[in-house]
């Protein structure tokens, strides 16, 4: 991931902003995916005609010119996880939960929710003792995952009958 920063004005366009750092990347690609987000206001500065003046965007907001297709883990409610390619991350939430509830043949939106993983450092607050112990046992279950992928394989195979 390389870094580069240009100047802009307050009265530039979205649109010349982003023709401007394309000018600067000087790479042959298809740039229709991408768009500007500033992580100061969490918005996406979509509107090709709108102004830097119109999002409120001055010169202390920190923006990121990067791609709007991101992938997307889904913990269902039965458990199972499904990986999504590409969740278009500049529309709207619900537009996002409707798309990702016609991909999975979901026929009523309303039925799925989604909610991010809470950090460790949002749960510092004393009432969440709870969820801090949560936090820190899923992660130490990760590590021991990691150290030793071949436990849980060995665990399936024996479920299933299969002597190792």
């Amino acid at each position: 991931v390389s870094t580069q920063s240009t100047g802009v004005s307050g009265e530039s366009t979205v649109s010349e902003v982003v023709v401007k750092l394309i000018e600067q990347l000087g790479q042959l690609k298809n740039w229709s995916r991408y768009a500007l987000w500033c992580t100061d206001k969490k918005m996406w500065l979509i509107a090709p005609r709108a102004s830097l003046n119109t999002y409120s965007v001055d010169a202390s907001n920190n923006i990121i010119f990067t791609t709007t297709n991101k992938k997307l883990s889904i913990q269902l409610p039965d458990r199972t996880r499904v990986d999504l390619e590409k969740a278009d991350f500049s529309n709207t939430l619900f537009s996002l939960v409707g798309k990702i509830c016609k991909d999975l043949r979901i026929r009523h939106p309303e039925e799925l929710s989604l909610l991010r993983c809470a950090k460790e450092e949002d749960l510092k607050d004393a009432r969440n003792v709870t969820a801090r112990r949560t936090f820190r046992m899923r992660k130490a279950n990760k590590a021991k995952a990691k150290k030793d992928p071949d436990a849980s394989n060995n665990n399936i195979a024996s479920a299933n009958g299969i002597d190792t």
